[in-house]
């Protein structure tokens, strides 16, 4: 499996990420999904939201699309058959470039990354 970096940033920050490879943004002001493969970026805002894994599995005739589990945090791909995206419990980490942009105190299990410092 190809190396995958996952970045979940707000839209405001979208345009300091450079493009790499393999990287998926998740952009959660606007329910957003980003992909970088080669030297491009493509968006794609339409998202389909399933509670749990066995309703998923239950789903009759998926459409061609990107699909997230609430329950296991995993964001699915259908295309003629069911493709795992990201991993299952995926912990979150937030990308910024300054300190100052991050919450005072940040919420459980998420990691905060600024040029010039990391913390959770």
């Amino acid at each position: 499996m190809a190396q995958m970096k996952i970045v979940y940033t707000t839209s405001n920050k979208l345009d300091d990420l450079a493009i790499e490879s393999g990287q998926i943004i998740f952009v959660v002001d606007t329910h957003t999904i980003y992909m970088d493969m080669k030297d491009r970026r493509t968006s794609y805002s339409t998202i389909y939201v399933f509670e749990t894994e066995a309703e998923r599995l239950a789903y009759e005739n998926p459409a061609q699309g990107f699909y997230f589990v609430d329950e296991t945090h995993v964001v699915w791909r259908y295309k003629s058959n069911w493709i795992q995206i990201t991993p299952e419990r995926l912990r979150p980490i937030v990308f910024g470039k300054e300190v100052s942009s991050f919450p005072l105190r940040g919420e459980e299990g998420i990691l905060y990354i600024a040029d010039q410092a990391i913390y959770k």
